[in-house]
């Protein structure tokens, strides 16, 4: 009985410790992926924080030419109604597409500011 008792806590102290060896292998492999996810979220807000810069230089430069367009419109007043036409139209596109860069900074923010909370939940999930 008493062998039959040891070879019983025996194979229970195995079967325990091959427990613990897959419970340290299945955690490596979590961190491992969790690693994997916050490297793919600072990939994906550095290409974000890139776009934003480059969409915030890209209206600066809009909003110049506009600045530009405006001031060489009000300065040619005596020019021709043809002229002050051509103007007027440049400064209409470059009025939407400051407004369409606008929208597309605001969004990019969004999502950069999205991929944040998601990488601090990451973090906070393994330091946990």
């Amino acid at each position: 009985v008493v062998a039959f008792v040891s070879l019983e806590r025996e194979q229970a102290e195995e079967r325990l410790e091959f427990a613990q060896a897959d419970l340290e292998r299945t955690m490596r492999v979590q961190d491992q992926l969790n690693a994997s996810r916050i490297d793919a979220y600072d990939n994906e807000l550095a290409l974000c924080d890139e776009i934003i810069s480059t969409l915030s230089k890209e209206k600066s430069e809009v909003q110049e030419e506009l600045s530009d367009l405006s001031r060489q419109l009000s300065d040619n007043r005596v020019a021709s109604d043809q002229t002050i036409a051509m103007l007027q139209k440049r400064v209409d596109e470059l009025t939407g597409r400051a407004s369409s860069l606008e929208a597309d900074l605001t969004k990019a923010k969004e999502t950069a500011e999205s991929l944040r909370n998601k990488n601090a939940q990451t973090s906070e999930q393994l330091e946990k």
